[in-house]
């Protein structure tokens, strides 16, 4: 046994090259997978040691409303005394500081907040003396880079409502606030006794009422807010609205989020493995052919055939822990570029280490794959016979039998079923599992029937020309297998590149230009009904346009067709359609619907006015993505509880909405005479303002009405779209590891190849062919390669982005045809530059070797 292990260690040492390159293509396979392994794990282990100091408390109780003295009981009595309490109140607002308006999110803190975390200022300054002041004076604290937007000092002063505040330092760090570096408005802080001096708090402002609990150290934090959850729901006859939130629900909701955006780009990372798996197959393939007649000599010695397999197996389970071992160096020296890959998608104080498990896991994988990719060749070994001694041609040249094709492609399953197996452990998902390693596989047999029909071609095509291009079609067609190869890896890695930014690119113009739609210039919330004649009387004497103007009506779904609207998504939940967390919604009525919608089903609502007396249901018109959630149907009967009144309506129609207009929407339209009488608010948009009006417009508005925010929606499109493409290259960054893998596979190839036919290359030269037609014999050959996968796998994932837009994004489609005719010229080019440095030893070698 150690003689043959000894033989097969000897063996590697003789064939550096073919050993090197197979170590290399795992390697580069393997880098995905340990990458986003030890990230994902890093941003776990970050979660469970910061939970308390991320929701700065051991549990919370949010609403949108004050806490009712009943409810507080109810909390009282559950939580007991041995509780340290921290209220909050917070909102959206304009500010205004010495230069310019914004939207910021005015938080009101109390005496005990943080009871986790703290406030962290430029020389340690302590926080409790500037807490201390923000209670007792108009003072306000805030980061330095709100400071900056706007143009504000310390000891300056900021309009909030009705009333000015000093700026307090500036401070580093907020607590809570180091889970992301993304925020919708920048946070500003301010006493909760200071708050009702500002004069915004009004019938229908949208206020967030937060209460924070520190428990005891021995008390389990989540089974108290458990029984606070059930008690609170029973005391609501259902579903109370009152949010009772602990560490284990930030835990699960920040783990499942993290784990959606892992999970896709370990995916691509398994198809960078699956490609590497592919060129290193057809290394081993090379070497176990060269290798057939000494196995024959062995076996005519009286060996045993599974000492030979033993052998094999021995070999590729070194190349494969060497894989893993120099995938895992390569990673942790690339560990510290993540942060700049991940650039405002990760928490700032995240420090990402090597993980354990992700290690182990390279090392099984490299093992594992070694063996699995290589199995079909393992099956010819026992088609050997010594009788191959004697023939010039080899196990491949002789008659297959059906036995021998099927074990073939029987030997093809472990792999495919590990791939599966991998992909189900990624998404935690049987079904996305297999639809991803179904697709994976149509792709890839689609490319592969293209790629056979090409050389196919290559062989009629070559008839056509005479001189160099004849012979690199010739070549193309006579090596098929490695051709292929090389067609399927190439294809495949630029699929995966071209498919998001054509995803990308509808998105994008559909955020900032969509078709049919005009894209207000402003946003306006919290709109008091006593201020609607004011306003417009105000937007009379501009050259903008006031439109829109919604009235907006908070309330409760009671019950859908007699049951318990809290039923209703308990089974919404349990069948996967994602019901929304919030209890109460937003209601509103208009005489006619916004261009952004349209009825796809039942008929339009009523013109008449409903009334209380009539004894009938008023007409309901339901969005269509809150009819899919909750499985409404055209004549279901709803009852409502707006402001402490029930009232029923039944589903008139259901419209299609286009949320992207940024027009006043909603999920649900009353018909008219249901709300007029009801306390409400309004929202309206604001168009036809130009760039240099923009900001003394904001003002105006500002100075006028203090309490209506002004929401400015190109800031807000291009917050999203920077989001987008912050995630977007990220995700690309992971896919160009199927592009290294597809190189990878095609530098192997094309250098063993030309080392194979290194006496057919020096022969060349012998008979006159100057070096630089062999270098462009190259050019052409694995050129025509890299540009024929690369304008298919742009066709084609082209057209798969529309099909998905089609399905998933509703239409949302642009062609991006800068970003296709790149990639493909930069396929073609690398390609040829990888080809060669490939071939170019075998180029350069004197043709004398032809006499050894």
């Amino acid at each position: 046994m150690t003689h043959w292990l000894k033989l097969g260690w000897q063996d590697l040492f003789r064939h550096k090259r073919v050993t090197l390159l197979f170590i290399g293509n795992l390697a580069i396979g393997l880098i995905g997978l340990i990458t986003i392994g030890s990230l994902e794990n890093s941003y776990i282990s970050y979660l469970k040691q910061s939970l308390q100091e991320i929701l700065t408390a051991d549990l919370m109780i949010y609403s949108s409303r004050p806490i009712e003295q009943q409810e507080q009981e109810i909390i009282d009595t559950v939580l007991g005394d041995q509780v340290t309490v921290s209220r909050q109140v917070a909102f959206y607002s304009m500010v205004k500081g010495t230069k310019k308006s914004v939207l910021a999110r005015i938080v009101a803190i109390d005496e005990n907040y943080p009871l986790y975390g703290a406030f962290h200022y430029p020389g340690d300054q302590p926080f409790q003396k500037i807490r201390q002041a923000l209670l007792g004076s108009p003072l306000t604290t805030m980061s330095q880079q709100t400071a900056g937007t706007l143009y504000l000092n310390e000891g300056d002063s900021v309009q909030i409502g009705r009333t000015s505040f000093q700026v307090a330092p500036f401070f580093d760090k907020a607590p809570g606030s180091d889970i992301t570096t993304i925020e919708l408005a920048p946070k500003i802080f301010i006493g909760l006794s200071q708050l009702n001096k500002t004069g915004l708090l009004q019938f229908g402002s949208r206020l967030s009422y937060s209460t924070y609990y520190r428990t005891a150290n021995n008390v389990d934090a989540k089974h108290l807010a458990d029984v606070l959850r059930k008690t609170l729901d029973q005391h609501a006859d259902g579903a109370s609205t009152l949010r009772v939130l602990d560490t284990h629900n930030i835990n699960s909701r920040l783990g499942s989020i993290a784990g959606h955006f892992f999970g896709y780009m370990g995916l691509v990372g398994t198809v960078a493995l699956f490609l590497a798996g592919i060129a290193a197959s057809y290394l081993f393939r090379g070497y176990f052919q060269s290798r057939v007649k000494e196995i024959a000599i062995l076996v005519s010695l009286g060996a045993q055939r599974r000492y030979c397999i033993l052998l094999f197996l021995f070999q590729l389970a070194v190349m494969g822990a060497l894989s893993a071992v120099l995938a895992i160096l390569i990673t942790s020296c690339m560990l510290p570029l993540i942060p700049l890959l991940f650039a405002g998608l990760l928490p700032e104080g995240l420090h990402i280490t090597l993980h354990s498990g992700s290690m182990v896991m390279a090392l099984a994988l490299g093992i594992s794959c070694s063996f699995l990719f290589c199995l079909p060749e393992l099956t010819k070994l026992r088609a050997i016979q010594p009788l191959h001694l004697l023939h010039e041609g080899s196990v491949w040249n002789m008659p297959v039998t059906a036995s021998s094709r099927l074990l073939w492609w029987l030997s093809l399953v472990p792999a495919i079923l590990t791939f599966l197996l991998l992909t189900v452990f990624l998404t935690s998902s049987m079904v996305q599992g297999v639809l991803f390693t179904g697709g994976v596989a149509v792709t890839m047999l689609f490319f592969g029937i293209i790629g056979r029909l090409l050389l196919t071609w290559c062989k009629h095509l070559s008839n056509t020309f005479h001189g160099l291009p004849k012979i690199a079609l010739r070549n193309l067609y006579r090596n098929r297998f490695p051709s292929l190869s090389i067609f399927i890896t190439i294809a495949t890695g630029v699929f995966l590149i071209n498919l998001i930014p054509q995803l990308q690119k509808g998105l994008e113009q559909e955020f900032s230009h969509p078709i049919g739609l005009k894209i207000p210039i402003f946003f306006l919330v919290d709109i008091q009904e006593e201020q609607i004649n004011g306003l417009q009387d105000f937007f009379k004497q501009q050259p903008s346009h006031l439109s829109n103007i919604s009235p907006m009506v908070r309330g409760r779904i009671r019950s859908i067709n007699g049951t318990s609207f809290h039923q209703r998504r308990i089974q919404a939940d349990q069948e996967g359609r994602g019901s929304l967390r919030r209890t109460e919604f937003n209601f509103s009525s208009r005489d006619e619907l916004d261009p952004s919608e349209t009825v796809i089903e039942g008929k339009e609502l009523s013109t008449s006015t409903w009334s209380f007396q009539s004894g009938i249901p008023f007409e309901i018109s339901v969005a269509q993505r809150f009819s899919k959630r909750y499985d409404l149907q055209l004549g279901d009967r709803i009852v409502f509880d707006i402001q402490g009144i029930e009232v029923e309506g039944m589903v008139a129609n259901i419209r299609k909405v286009r949320w992207n207009s940024f027009q006043p929407n909603f999920f649900l339209l009353f018909q008219k005479g249901v709300l007029e009488n009801a306390p409400k608010t309004y929202l309206a948009s604001i168009s036809q303002v130009s760039q240099t009006d923009k900001q003394p417009l904001k003002e105006q508005i500002v100075n006028r009405f203090p309490n209506i925010s002004v929401i400015d929606v190109a800031s807000t499109i291009t917050s999203i779209i920077e989001l987008t493409e912050r995630l977007i290259f990220a995700i690309k960054s992971i896919a160009l590891l199927a592009i290294g893998a597809g190189l990878m596979a095609l530098y192997s190839i094309a250098g063993n190849e030309a080392f194979r036919h290194a006496p057919e290359i020096n022969l060349l030269k012998v008979l006159g062919t100057r070096f630089s037609d062999i270098r462009l014999l190259t050019v052409l050959q694995f050129g025509l390669l890299g540009c024929t996968a690369g304008v298919f796998s742009v066709f084609i994932s082209t057209s798969l982005s529309y099909v998905v837009s089609w399905y998933f994004f509703d239409r949302i489609w642009g062609l991006d045809m800068f970003s296709s005719i790149w990639i493909v010229l930069c396929t073609t080019l690398t390609c040829i530059f990888t080809a060669a440095l490939a071939t170019r030893s075998v180029i350069r070698q004197n043709p004398v070797t032809l006499l050894h």
